[in-house]
């Protein structure tokens, strides 16, 4: 429980919706017909996926569908998890390795040939594609009213991140790393701004024009995790530290130094009423914290080093 860091029951890469727990392991999807953590009890099962990537999960026509991308024969399917029913499989053209994004009624999505694809939700009906420079692989995508947001992984030396028109198909604008690295990003509606992990660094852009903000070279080893949205901060999980920006001009709140990359945050922290909620690869340990001053509310130890973002639910369990 996130208060006092108990341990009540155990799971594995587990996504939220509703009153279920969904998670991927050893190629299998499974979902859970409760949060109660006494009571994780397994309702279904999909097997023949090979290796799932992260799985988009959301209530659709009172029914809970979850999308899943299977890597190595590149399908995209949807599955009814209220009823146990395969609803589409689309193959795509070639090997996933992005998390599906689900937004009015399109389903956006990379593959490594590479494209960035638009397919509609209910019919796995490819809508629209764009072609960027280099293989998309992994990271996060968004979009607001006009616009959507992915990036590359630049094999061929140059990484970039992609604000795409959703009517016209065409590029708005981009931003370019000269290496080879992962981008990760979250974009804030309301303010009209996207943050954007590069490298060691994060920058704050307009998100409908693409001007810089404000920028940060933390210095703390690499950022591959989405920085975390939390009031008027920003939560960054670097291979050698946990630091909090104030997200409006950039600068450092406070940061919590893990030494040595083998000892940094192993995932997307968590964010939770004044607190923030993250786990470390070198120790194994999950870390509650003060979002304001960085103070220790607790800590508790798994053994092992850890690599999935904490969920935490409204009855108070993570």
């Amino acid at each position: 429980t996130i208060n006092d860091g108990n341990t009540l029951s155990s799971a594995t890469t587990m996504l939220p919706d509703l009153a279920q727990l969904h998670y991927n392991s050893s190629g299998n999807s499974f979902a859970t017909g409760s949060l109660d953590p006494s009571n994780i009890v397994l309702t279904s099962t999909l097997v023949d996926m090979e290796v799932v990537q992260q799985t988009a999960i959301v209530y659709r026509n009172g029914k809970t569908i979850a999308y899943l991308p299977n890597s190595f024969d590149n399908r995209l399917t949807a599955y009814n998890l209220t009823d146990n029913l395969n609803l589409w499989t689309t193959v795509l053209g070639g090997f996933v390795e992005s998390t599906p994004y689900v937004d009015n009624g399109i389903i956006y999505i990379g593959d490594y040939t590479p494209t960035f694809y638009a397919l509609d939700q209910d019919t796995g009906n490819i809508l629209w594609t764009f072609t960027p420079d280099d293989t998309i692989s992994g990271g996060n995508i968004d979009s607001n009213s006009s616009l959507v947001f992915f990036s590359d992984y630049g094999y061929g030396g140059t990484t970039k991140f992609y604000a795409v028109d959703k009517t016209t198909h065409t590029l708005a604008w981009s931003y370019s790393v000269a290496q080879t690295t992962f981008i990760s990003f979250s974009l804030d509606k309301i303010n009209n701004i996207v943050y954007v992990s590069s490298d060691d660094e994060v920058s704050a852009f307009n998100a409908s024009s693409g001007d810089l903000i404000w920028r940060n070279v933390i210095g703390k080893g690499y950022i591959t995790k989405q920085p975390v949205i939390a009031e008027d901060k920003l939560v960054i999980g670097a291979d050698q530290a946990l630091v909090v920006l104030n997200r409006f001009d950039g600068t450092n709140v406070w940061y919590e130094d893990y030494i040595g990359a083998e000892q940094g945050v192993g995932a997307s922290p968590a964010v939770y009423k004044n607190f923030v909620y993250y786990p470390t690869k070198g120790d194994g340990s999950i870390y509650a914290r003060s979002l304001d001053n960085g103070s220790l509310l607790w800590s508790h130890t798994l053994g092992i080093g850890t690599f999935s973002s904490p969920v935490i639910t409204q009855e108070g369990y993570m």
